[in-house]
Parts: structure tokens; C-alpha cells; sequence
């Protein structure tokens, strides 16, 4: 494939990547809320408001800063304030469709599986009920057929399915709800 064929994948050029964005924010001012009600002082109540504008905003900048390239050197990819990683083609053994069902919304991602064994997701190559991309199977079709051209059919084998590990926006939320009982129990002397 010659140079001009590169793909790039970019969370900001996708019209929906930032829907998500605002749940730590509403989890954040229900924290504020309950704390609120708790009779917390409002030094708290500012700390609390002020962590989860703050999270809502990184949460922001990663999701505009993620992309993926797909090139003759391999696969690249940077999620957000992570330097960029470059996966040579040679690493690469497998690219496979994973769907994720979570709270009533699937969600279609694309991985790579290593030759050492670990997974990678590739930020910005993903399709949900929430955040439908209406290109995404032909954005898969062109990255497996960059590494079909890319590797020898040998060097490709399907790893063994691990179990699925949970998905980054349930790891912020379970995150976001452990530091809002945190300092709830901080406020009220515990």
C-alpha cells in the first residue's frame, strides 16, 4: 500500500464522542447534593462541585485527544494524555470485533491482540447505540485489509478469548462514586 493509503481515526471527528462526557459531571453534583443534605460545610460542597468539574474536564480532553493511525509502520495509537504507541505489523497477530453489552447500550470495539499476548482497543474505532458512527464496519473493513496486506498468513492466529474486563466509562464511574463516598465520609467525621 503506498503512503497516501494511511487511515486516521480521530475521537473530536466523531460528532458524538463527547456525550458521555457529562455523567461524571451529573454524578458529581448529586454527590454535592447529598452532601448538601448531610449538612456538609460548604468547603466541602465547593471541593466536591470543583473535583467533578475538573474530572468532566479531563474526561473532555482525553476523549479529543484520542486517535488512531493506521499505517505501513503498523498500528498507532494514543489515548489522550498517554504518549503515542506504534504496533509493527509483526506484533500484530490479530484484529477482531468485540462487542460489550453494558446497561441496555452494545457497543462494537476494535482490538488487537499482540504476539505477547496482551490486547489493545483502538481509541476512536468503536460503535454504540449511544454513539452510532454509520462508517464504523467500513473503518474495520479497511484496517483488517491494511493487515492482511501488511503481514504473511502464517503470522496469523485468533488467541484464545479471555473474559472481558469492564469497560472504561464503568471503571470512571465506579471511580467517580468512590471518591464522592470518600469524602462524604471525610465531611461527616468518619
Amino acid at each position: 500500500m503506498r503512503a497516501v493509503d494511511e487511515l486516521s481515526f480521530r475521537s473530536k471527528d466523531r460528532r458524538h464522542a463527547l456525550r458521555s462526557i457529562p455523567v461524571p459531571l451529573v454524578l458529581g453534583l448529586l454527590s454535592d447534593a447529598t452532601a448538601g443534605f448531610f449538612q456538609a460545610t460548604r468547603l466541602a460542597q465547593y471541593w466536591l462541585a470543583g473535583g467533578m468539574i475538573a474530572l468532566s474536564g479531563l474526561a473532555v480532553i482525553v476523549a479529543t485527544r484520542s486517535w488512531t493511525t493506521v499505517g505501513a509502520s503498523g498500528i498507532t495509537v494514543c489515548w489522550g494524555f498517554r504518549r503515542r504507541r506504534t504496533y509493527p505489523w509483526q506484533e500484530i497477530r490479530w484484529i477482531d470485533l468485540r462487542e460489550i453489552d453494558a446497561d441496555e447500550q452494545k457497543t462494537l470495539r476494535v482490538w488487537i491482540a499482540l504476539a505477547d499476548g496482551r490486547r489493545r482497543s483502538l481509541p476512536a474505532l468503536h460503535h454504540s447505540t449511544r454513539n452510532p458512527d454509520p462508517e464504523f464496519e467500513v473503518k474495520y473493513w479497511r484496517v483488517l485489509r491494511w493487515w492482511r496486506q501488511s503481514t504473511a498468513p502464517e503470522a496469523r492466529f485468533r488467541p484464545p478469548v479471555r473474559p472481558s474486563r469492564p469497560t472504561t466509562a464503568q471503571a470512571g464511574i465506579l471511580l467517580v462514586l468512590l471518591v464522592a463516598i470518600v469524602i462524604w465520609l471525610a465531611v461527616l467525621g468518619y
